[in-house]
């Protein structure tokens, strides 16, 4: 890292080159192609491809991975999402839903399995199912934070449907707003959505 300057003011950090990021792809990508199970090549290289504009690659890339890799499968729902490929988001959720709660019945121990379990559901908009799956979670590992997380995407997730209707569901969103409030009311996205709201 730069040394910081004399009077002690912090070096300004180096750019980053459009070459930097080839390179930087090209070494994601033979990574993957040196390690075809590595879980977290394949997740490195796609997030890197979705952070770089070019999530239809990553979709790519991780559907011809996931038969070999299913843990990647969530990963591949948020990513069809994202590009507003919603059916195929929704049916590689329910197969990552599947998978997860095959691994967290096999595995009551292990918190991540539900975690993604209620991710997938989520992915499906099967908020009541995303929910119930948290609340068991959080009877078994009350010290995990990660499932206060989903919670509060669920909801987020009913209250940004709720103003995105036609017309616009006014009174849902405020309910929804009330119980976020309840769940995190310091959380910055909460914040941000009661301005929403006051618009």
């Amino acid at each position: 890292a730069p040394a910081p300057a004399v009077d002690g003011t912090p070096a300004p950090r180096p750019v980053v080159t459009e070459k930097d990021m080839r390179q930087i792809g090209q070494h994601l990508k033979r990574a993957t192609e040196l390690a075809p199970d590595s879980e977290e090549a394949f997740l490195l290289f796609a997030l890197f491809l979705r952070q770089t504009g070019q999530t239809p690659k990553a979709v790519t890339l991780l559907s011809d991975a996931v038969e070999r890799l299913p843990n990647l499968r969530l990963m591949l729902a948020a990513l069809h999402e994202r590009i507003g490929e919603t059916p195929a988001a929704k049916e590689v959720a329910r197969e990552a839903a599947l998978f997860h709660r095959e691994m967290a019945l096999s595995d009551p121990t292990t918190p991540s399995h539900r975690l993604s379990w209620a991710r997938a559901e989520m992915l499906q908009t099967n908020g009541e199912a995303a929910l119930a799956i948290i609340d068991r979670g959080e009877e078994l590992h009350r010290d995990e934070l990660g499932f206060h997380t989903i919670r509060l995407k669920v909801y987020m997730r009913r209250f940004q449907r709720a103003l995105k209707a036609d017309p616009p569901e006014y009174k849902e969103a405020l309910a929804l707003m009330d119980t976020l409030l309840e769940i995190d009311p310091d959380h910055p996205e909460v914040i941000a959505q009661i301005g929403v709201l006051s618009i």
